[in-house]
């Protein structure tokens, strides 16, 4: 199922029709799955064997996280006491107080479908047959080797463009652009840092949940990645550290929308600088 790479978020109350109830039943603890007319309350979570966790948020945002509490996919929703649904028509959708949905896998249609989160990090809608109709596309890898898998996802996307030079204008290592170093990253190898400025030079190691949230952003839409570790920064940044990425291209989305997406998917910063660039960052 890994293969299965199509990712919607349809919120259409037209689709989510009458199978909204008041008294659903809910998802036995430790399950991996949502069965029909089965609810993930507030603060509830499914849960694999090897540690993977969908969980739904006291804040209203559902949210997948891999081994070591590391965000890799959210719903991106905000309406604090929301629950998931697994509704018996086969759409699953994240319900606010009162009972307005915020954000469906669009399958209804598919009655008695169930919710899947499988051990590969994919969360899947299967239909009856065990027919898949939609999934996140996540795929978390409990090993070492995550940064280059969150890597060559990134590289495989159309919708996010890296930048081959430095926005300074400044001509450096080229293995320092942003584009050089998701490149060397999937290929397993660490990325290089600029050497100008206050830049320090040498390579750094790139932070697989800053990956994973500029894939998972990427995934939402267009954007344009003009520096991870590259460049030259104030002292102590977190570019340096492997652990930052500046966007200044975002696909039609206002650059608040792209602050709080960093935030849901785990920035312990996100901020617009400079009136050019949204910067992401983790500690």
């Amino acid at each position: 199922m890994t293969s299965w790479k199509r990712m919607t978020a349809i919120i259409a109350t037209a689709m989510i029709g009458s199978a909204l109830v008041s008294s659903p039943a809910s998802a036995g603890a430790g399950t991996y799955l949502l069965g029909p007319d089965e609810t993930l309350g507030s603060g509830q979570s499914l849960g694999t064997a090897n540690g993977i966790a969908l969980t739904m948020q006291g804040d209203g945002n559902l949210v997948e996280y891999a081994p070591g509490n590391r965000p890799v996919w959210a719903s991106g929703t905000n309406r604090s006491g929301s629950i998931l649904r697994m509704q018996s028509d086969g759409n699953a959708v994240v319900i606010a107080p009162g009972n307005v949905a915020v954000w469906s896998t669009g399958t209804n249609g598919n009655p008695n479908a169930t919710l899947e989160l499988q051990t590969d990090g994919n969360l899947v809608v299967y239909a009856q047959g065990h027919v898949a109709r939609w999934a996140n596309g996540v795929s978390v890898s409990t090993g070492s080797n995550g940064a280059a898998e969150q890597a060559s996802a990134i590289l495989a996307n159309r919708n996010i463009t890296l930048q081959t030079v430095h926005v300074s204008g400044v001509v450096d290592n080229p293995d320092a652009s942003a584009r050089q170093n998701i490149v060397d990253t999937s290929n397993g190898l660490q990325a290089a840092r600029s050497a100008y400025g206050g830049a320090p030079g040498g390579r750094v190691s790139l932070d697989p949940r800053m990956l994973t949230a500029l894939r998972q952003i990427g995934a939402e839409g267009a954007l344009r990645v003009s520096e991870i570790a590259g460049g030259s920064h104030s002292t102590g940044s977190r570019h340096y550290a492997g652990r930052a990425f500046d966007l200044d291209q975002y696909g039609g989305r206002s650059t608040t929308t792209i602050v709080n997406r960093c935030r849901q998917l785990g920035a312990t910063l996100a901020q617009f600088e400079s009136g050019n660039h949204v910067h992401c960052e983790w500690t």
